[in-house]
This record gives C-alpha cells, structure tokens and sequence, in this order.
C-alpha cells in the first residue's frame, strides 16, 4: 500500500490526466457501444460458438514458446527518434518466453525478449515478468530496462494486460477470443464476408473487422478444424502490413486443436519486409490451476516502482512502504504522498465536466425552445 497523509496540496498537473481519462471513457464506450451491435450479428454464427464453446472448456492454459524474430539489413527501426532510420546490419534474436491465462481475467507473462535501446542503438534483452486481472496490472524488471540494470517496476490501475508483444496474437486469440481483457478487436467485432480462400491446403472463409477508415483486420477460419483461425492479417490503406500464419495439433489428452507453430510477417507501406517472427511451442498445460500469488508480484527492496495513478516514482523499502521519488530519481526527505491533492484535482475535474455538460444540454434546449416559438415570416 502506498503511504498517505493528512496534507492537502493541490497540484494543476493532473488536469491532464483527468482530460486523457475522459477522452478515454469516450473511446472506450464507442467501443463497447460498436462491438455491441456487432456480437448480436454473430452470436448465431458457427466461429461465434465454437470460439465461445473452447473458452468455457479452458479453465487454464500454460504456454512456453519459442520466439525467433530476424530484421533484415535496411529495414526500418522500431520506436526509433528519427523516421528515416534503419538497421545497418541483419538483426536475428531469440528467446523463449511464458503465458499463462486463467479463468476471465488472470494473466501472467514472463517474457525474455530483446526490445530496440534509442540511446545505445542496439537491441538489447529484457527480461519481464507481468501479471494482471480485472483491476490492476504489474510489470516487474529484474534486471533494469535496456542498459539501466537497476530493477525496476509499474503498477497500473487497469485492467491492461500487458500484452504489447505481437507473438502473443494466436494464443490470446484462440483461448480468450471473446474476452476484451485478452484480445482487441475481440471476436463480437468480426463479420464473414463470404469470401473463401485456400490457404495450405485448406479452404478458409474471411471474417473482417473495420477497425478505422483505412485500417482492418482479417482473420481466416478452418470451419472442419473447430473453426480454428489459420491466418491473421492487418490490412492498411488496402495494402498488408502484417499477416500470421498459424499451424495447428490435436492434443492427446482433451482432443482439442492448439496453435503449435506460427510465423509472422510485418512489412512497410511500400511492400518491403521489416521484420519475420517464427514461434514453436516448446510446452502447453491446460486446465491445471495456479495459486492466486502467481499473479501477483511482490516488489523485492531498492526496486524503483512508477504509479500510474499517482504519476509518480517510489523505492520500495525494508518494511514494505513506498519512498517518494524525484523526477531525477532522487529520494526525497519524506515518505509521505499527498494522495489527497489528486483526489481533490480528480473531484475538481469532474465538477468541471459536468458543469460543461450542462451548459451545453441548456445552450441545446434554449436553441430549439427558441427555434419552436419563433413566428414564421
């Protein structure tokens, strides 16, 4: 628990964040509102069931895979600060990483990836382990982010999962396809559009969703393999920017088809290849349940931890608490954080928003009360 006081301050700073939240809030019940009309579209559908069917029987599932990623020589930089900058070498990078789901909204990641340092120019390996549920997530760094080894960590007031890695598409997708907690767009947002193609011998129908104006997503479905989701492709500006090719094995034990293999493309505007993926699972456990402390992290002492709710940085300490930070990463004489100033800008922004609301619902209503009893010339 982070510490608090009896002070008051009040700090402008987090109008900000009360701004972003509320643009949020928007986006976010436009989604739902969009996906809503779309789940009563394809509840009946064949891939609606059979999706909604396999995530009931999965309780649990357990996956370590292999990940081998290759950037080839003049291929764009990821995150990079300028946007002409490329790769002056072939990069190749492998790693072996772990997910784990379960129930509706557990989620445990250990990811050993390597991630593109800005400030060194290199890729450099991240180790990261991360859990989420329903109302926080966390993000632990053993040893430091890029050429910073100091351990380090995040805790967020959401339900985000942490799920930044796009290797993590085929499992999410075919476990949890149903759940926004796990994947976007979810299932609901999917529609067959009637066209059929052959991919590998077998003969696939499309399911589309629009996600904006030039942006959708395309998902190829095996209807005599339990509607199983044999490719993956986002689609921009009518041209592929990214397309999974996923192969399937029946396990043994439940006679369910799991992803076993899939290999990825991610290629620029101008049709040029910036980055293959090929991913092999190395082992899979499904419906076995986890203690509840394995999705959870506990800070180890001297970690430096940012709060997102607080948008600020702590050192844990010896007994437990949260060392306030400076933006320099200094500690600072106190232990105490004024959680009351950000209560009382949160309020304050809220009273704000209403007030706007109901000048414009009044501003409406003068105008069309005006428009009504105006007399006709």
């Amino acid at each position: 628990m982070l510490p608090s006081s009896n002070t008051t301050r009040f700090d402008f700073s987090h109008y900000k964040r009360i701004i972003v939240t509320i643009v949020l809030l928007v986006q976010n019940c436009i989604v739902y509102i969009v996906s809503a009309q779309a789940q009563s579209l394809t509840e009946s559908d064949p891939f609606f069931k059979s999706t909604s069917q396999r995530q009931s029987r999965l309780k649990s599932i357990d996956v370590t895979f292999l990940v081998k990623e290759y950037r080839p020589k003049g291929s764009s930089i990821p995150m990079a600060v300028k946007s002409d900058q490329i790769l002056r070498n072939n990069v190749s990078i492998e790693s072996t990483n772990r997910i784990v789901i379960q129930d509706d909204n557990l989620l445990r990641i250990e990811s050993n990836h390597s991630a593109w340092h800005a400030e060194s120019s290199i890729f450099v390996p991240i180790e990261k382990i991360a859990v989420s549920n329903t109302n926080e997530s966390r993000s632990f760094y053993p040893k430091g982010r890029g050429t910073d080894p100091q351990p380090s960590g995040s805790i967020r007031s959401s339900s985000s999962t942490n799920l930044f890695e796009y290797f993590y598409q085929p499992i999410t997708l075919f476990s949890r396809g149903l759940n926004r907690h796990f994947v976007s767009p979810t299932i609901h947002s999917f529609k067959p559009t009637g066209i059929q193609q052959r991919i590998n011998g077998n003969n696939c129908l499309e399911y589309v969703a629009q996600l904006d104006r030039n942006l959708k997503r395309s998902l190829y479905i095996i209807p005599h393999f339990d509607y199983a989701v044999s490719r993956i492709t986002l689609i921009r500006q009518n041209k592929i920017v990214e397309q999974i090719d996923i192969s399937f094995v029946r396990d043994e034990q439940s006679g369910m088809l799991f992803p076993d293999s899939w290999i990825e493309h991610y290629y620029s505007m101008d049709g040029k290849l910036i980055r293959q993926t090929e991913c092999k699972v190395l082992s899979r456990t499904i419906n076995k349940a986890l203690p509840a402390n394995h999705f959870d992290i506990q800070f180890p002492v001297g970690t430096r931890v940012f709060v997102a709710k607080e948008d600020n940085y702590y050192r844990v300490q010896p007994d437990g608490s949260y060392l306030l930070l400076s933006r320099s990463a200094e500690e600072l004489p106190y232990k105490k954080y004024y959680r009351e100033s950000w209560k009382l800008a949160h309020y304050f922004g809220i009273f704000l928003a209403i007030c706007l609301v109901g000048l414009i619902i009044s501003l409406i209503v003068r105008f069309r009360v005006r428009n009504t009893t105006k007399e006709p010339r």
